[in-house]
């Protein structure tokens, strides 16, 4: 496999954990994405160099296959402990490997077009805060809550309030994504010929999609399941 003479929009379109390495190198994949890498870097020793550095970076920096698809009658049909894992390996660990990826892309927006700075800016700040929010409750839900249900432990009063705390949480994260949404005209670049752009507002409406998808199976499958009935009474029935 060669880089060299692949444009450095497709590399990151291929490989998005290779932002941070293009970046570091001061490699605008922004509006000169058009270039090869070869292009960008000028010299051929140099490169190579990052050629061999992003490939290693690609045989490390993996993202799983998602899991099938499941659609509510479906996710309804699993046990506790597999909505649970559903879950996490569906939506969390691809909110986790997709956040460093919309940052760069949102920080290299930011510094490229100075015609749109405030725009820009604003917009790098309402995603650091959701990713801030977002990243932090899935963390204390799997840390606490999954971890329960997981091994079918009776909830307690305090997790039931727990839960109605994650619901909560769940309303505060719809509310900033509808922010982003309201300042990106419903995920729709101005500047068609900008790839980070484009790329950026592509990753945030999917992000979005998923939420949607994410809150209500937990909201109205998920959590009343458990908040109802105890469930080692389910366990009894595996």
């Amino acid at each position: 496999m060669t880089l060299l003479n692949k444009q450095l929009k497709d590399i990151v379109s291929d490989h998005p954990a290779s932002l941070a390495i293009l970046e570091k190198y001061q490699l605008d994949f922004c509006c000169s994405g058009t270039q090869t890498l070869q292009e960008a870097v000028g010299s051929m020793d140099k490169a190579k160099e990052l050629e061999s550095l992003l490939l290693q970076q690609f045989r490390t920096h993996k993202y799983g296959h998602l899991p099938q698809e499941k659609d509510e009658k479906e996710f309804k049909t699993l046990t506790t402990p597999e909505m649970v894992d559903y879950i996490i390996n569906r939506f969390h660990e691809k909110i986790r490997y997709e956040e460093p990826i919309i940052k760069h892309l949102a920080n290299n927006l930011e510094s490229t077009h100075s015609d749109r700075k405030t725009e820009f800016k604003k917009l790098n700040k309402l995603i650091d805060a959701m990713f801030h929010d977002l990243i932090h409750h899935i963390d204390d839900e799997e840390k606490d809550l999954f971890k329960k249900l997981h091994n079918f432990e009776e909830l307690k009063e305090h997790d039931k309030k727990e839960v109605l705390h994650l619901v909560k949480e769940h309303k505060e994260t719809y509310d900033q994504m509808m922010e982003i949404r309201k300042l990106t005209n419903d995920y729709t670049p101005k500047d068609s010929d900008c790839w980070t752009e484009d790329r950026l507002y592509k990753y945030l409406k999917e992000l979005h999609t998923d939420t949607d998808v994410h809150v209500q199976l937990e909201n109205y499958i998920l959590y009343p399941k458990v908040t109802v009935k105890h469930v080692e009474k389910e366990q009894e029935q595996i």
